[in-house]
């Protein structure tokens, strides 16, 4: 009896464990929107219990105003927006989809939002944070950024970024904003301080725009315009859909690339289609990376066997 009364003890502790993590969690909720109500229901709570909460960059308040800020421009994730990206456009699963940002004009996903601990595919622990809050899918618009950035595009607009006090703000801002979203999206407090302790963890926490650590810096197009996709607000992202549009990539799609995206669509040699350069670098060096250690742990294996063989009398 007494071994029963510890064990349903135990499963009543965990199950109020799970709804506190649950009720605190952004990741758990139904929708961003409940997202900012967990948010608003626990702001003041936390300010009191912690003065370190209230940052100085703006403290809980603010990361409210974030997460509303993005719930203007994302909507929730539908099972086919989920097979449209897994199949169409990124071309393998995602686990830690939270919503999908802008919709092109067909109504297909261009960007989406993502779970910085991947509760959605690891549980309520979830895993060690991800800098990645946001990723640009859109075929049409990563095609166009592919080729700019061919041409050198990160290195002209760093130059820019670095004479223009315009441009400096805008970036200084996406940073801060990227830091404060992130910290809600991780949703308490102690989970924070747990990340913490590691230091490469802490770092990532506390980065920019996928990861951003120093200034001066654009990082990356595609993250650029997925943050203004999916959260709004973004100068350079603003101008580099407009040098897009200029390069003839309309930032709402083009006239045939819906026949990547569309799944009732059966694909031809002559339909539209492009296969992002960059998931094609990344799969060649992964593969490099999994060659060369497979070959060091052959090397290893052969100096193995050309050790000597220890004497009976030894």
């Amino acid at each position: 009896r007494r071994r029963v009364s510890r064990s349903v003890a135990h499963v009543a502790a965990k199950g109020r464990e799970r709804c506190m993590l649950i009720g605190q969690m952004l990741i758990a909720c139904a929708s961003l929107q409940s997202s900012v109500a967990v948010v608003r229901r626990t702001s003041s709570r936390l300010a009191m219990r912690s003065t370190r909460h209230s940052m100085a960059d703006g403290g809980v308040q603010e990361m409210v105003g974030t997460l509303e800020r993005l719930t203007e421009h994302c909507t929730g994730a539908s099972e086919a927006d989920t097979e449209c990206i897994e199949q169409r456009q990124l071309t393998h699963k995602i686990s830690s989809m939270m919503a999908v940002g802008k919709r092109c004009k067909y109504g297909f996903p261009q960007a989406l939002v993502t779970d910085p601990l991947g509760r959605l595919k690891f549980g309520l622990g979830g895993h060690p944070v991800d800098a990645a809050l946001f990723r640009l899918t859109c075929p049409h618009l990563v095609k166009g950024l592919d080729e700019w950035e061919a041409k050198g595009a990160v290195k002209s607009f760093n130059e820019k970024l670095l004479g223009d006090a315009r441009w400096t703000e805008a970036n200084t801002q996406t940073n801060a904003q990227h830091r404060l979203l992130r910290r809600a999206l991780i949703g308490t407090e102690e989970k924070i301080a747990e990340l913490e302790q590691n230091p490469v963890h802490a770092i990532i926490v506390n980065s920019g725009l996928a990861g951003l650590t120093k200034p001066g810096d654009v990082k990356c197009l595609h993250a650029q315009v997925a943050d203004g996709l999916c959260r709004g607000g973004n100068v350079i992202a603003d101008d580099i859909l407009e040098g897009l549009k200029e390069r003839g990539y309309e930032a709402d799609g083009c006239g045939s690339c819906w026949q990547q995206c569309n799944l009732k669509h059966e694909p031809t040699p002559d339909s539209w289609r492009y296969a992002p350069v960059k998931n094609r670098q990344k799969l060649r060096t992964a593969s490099n990376r999994r060659r060369a250690l497979k070959e060091k742990l052959a090397g290893r294996a052969a100096e193995k066997l050309e050790w000597p063989l220890p004497s009976s009398s030894s």
